[in-house]
């Protein structure tokens, strides 16, 4: 689920355009689990983070894979 819900909220990032906007909720998605990591008791989980990251990048590059093969298709 949590794969998921980041690779949403890459494609949602991408699909604005903007560099500030990608990198701001890449910077968002690491202070949220350093935040959980302080807040609660005990040692945080590092592979939920990099599953959350590589959620994330799949989403991006998913919607610049399909945005891509889009402009391909309408050409042909």
């Amino acid at each position: 689920m949590l794969f998921i819900t980041a690779s949403f909220l890459g494609i949602a990032t991408g699909m604005m355009r903007s560099a500030f906007c990608v990198s701001l909720v890449a910077v968002l998605l690491v202070a949220t689990f350093a935040l959980a990591a302080l807040v609660f008791p005990g040692p945080p989980s590092y592979l939920g983070l990099l599953v959350a990251v590589l959620g994330y990048n799949f989403g991006i590059v998913s919607l610049v894979a399909g945005a891509a093969f889009a402009r391909r298709s309408s050409a042909a």
